[in-house]
């Protein structure tokens, strides 16, 4: 009994320092990386972490989605479209501010 506890214990503590220590790599690394790009490509790539982890949890681990994952999806997708665009991209939905000012 007493060795199957020993056991458990350390896989309990081998799991957590493999997970703190892989954490603390990947997040060292994304710093640096994310700090040698412009701001709006940075709010990209952070953007669609949620899509990549979601695309390798579907490929490595079979998971499936729901409607409500995909529409989650579509949203962050078009969320990072409209960071891509100009203001000016904007004129056909909301009018030129200009307009409202005269």
């Amino acid at each position: 009994m007493d060795t199957l506890h020993i056991s458990s214990i350390r896989n309990l503590i081998n799991s957590c320092l493999i997970s703190l220590s892989t954490t603390a790599i990947n997040r060292c690394i994304e710093t640096t990386a994310l700090g040698r790009v412009g701001s709006s490509d940075a709010s990209v790539i952070i953007s669609t972490e949620t899509i990549w982890a979601a695309f390798f949890s579907s490929v490595l681990l079979h998971d499936e989605f729901g409607l409500n994952d995909y529409a989650g999806g579509a949203l962050i997708v078009l969320a990072c479209a409209a960071l891509s665009l100009k203001p000016s991209d904007f004129k056909f939905a909301f009018g030129d501010a200009n307009d409202a000012v005269e």
